[in-house]
């Protein structure tokens, strides 16, 4: 999930719906803002959310994502 507008967005309605969500972003076109606001709405639960900041493009750091998924 992109932490820009529309992902954020997303991510509350998953997080609504009890689902647990992973956003990889690199930040670099996206305001940290964003992810701070979704941090403290989900304060309650810090388990189901999880912010990686990395490239999509980067093959290591998704294995490892998926490698250590909840």
């Amino acid at each position: 999930m992109h932490a820009g507008y529309i992902g954020i967005h997303t991510v509350i309605c998953l997080l609504d719906e009890g689902i647990r969500v992973t956003i990889l972003d690199s930040l670099d076109n996206a305001s940290t803002k964003y992810v701070e606001f979704i941090q403290k709405l989900n304060a309650q639960d810090d388990q189901r959310l999880k912010l990686v900041i990395g490239d999509i493009r980067d093959q290591i750091l998704l294995g490892n994502i998926f490698a250590n998924e909840w």
